[in-house]
């Protein structure tokens, strides 16, 4: 009877320890697989060159996916993305581009309504005498968002059936600077990485 009393007594230990390796398995802790970051994951590396950036303004209406995408046109890539996830992009995506994007949790970005960055760039509405007022324009924008590192906006983004994989659309405004294309981030153990990029317009 002693003998099972002791031998019972390291099955909490050892349950406990059980529940610790299912919950966070060797290799690291998960890394979060929601929209804003990897967006967020993104912008500090694409943007890395000029510094980064402390924060961003988002619009927070989709960008919507051109018809006619093709897998193969990324231009710059390292890697290409696999078809597996264009096709699902180009199937998924489209009927997600009237959900707004959400940024719950993730402070670095500043969501914005797209009519209010077209009232502030709008050719109508903002004549030279207006931006030198800071009345509208990037001196305008400036007082408003601080230091955020121009004005993003993404597609909703495709994910790979174990979420280690993610392919969206992007584009870029900031000052005397635009650019647009696609973006392929991987992850393994780890945070998410650009895999590649393709530039489809720079202005």
């Amino acid at each position: 009877m002693g003998f099972q009393r002791a031998a019972m007594r390291p099955l909490p230990i050892v349950a406990m320890y059980w529940v610790l390796l299912l919950a966070h398995p060797p290799g690291g802790l998960p890394t979060d697989s929601s929209e804003a970051t990897v967006y967020k994951s993104f912008v500090k590396q694409h943007t890395a060159w000029a510094g980064g950036c402390e924060s961003a303004v988002l619009d927070s209406g989709a960008l919507t996916i051109a018809e006619g995408f093709q897998p193969y046109t990324f231009s710059r890539a390292r890697v290409k993305p696999p078809k597996e996830l264009v096709g699902r992009l180009s199937q998924s995506v489209p009927s997600l581009a009237s959900t707004p994007l959400q940024t719950t949790g993730e402070p670095f970005f500043r969501v914005v309504d797209h009519s209010t960055i077209e009232n502030l760039f709008s050719e109508e509405m903002c004549a030279i005498e207006d931006m030198q007022q800071h009345t509208c324009g990037w001196l305008k924008f400036k007082d408003d968002f601080g230091k955020a590192c121009g004005y993003w906006q993404f597609s909703h983004i495709t994910f790979n059936a174990d979420r280690t994989q993610a392919l969206f659309r992007y584009s870029l405004s900031i000052f005397h600077w635009g650019e647009g294309g696609w973006v392929y981030l991987r992850r393994e153990k780890g945070p998410w990485r650009i895999a590649s990029v393709s530039v489809n317009y720079i202005t």
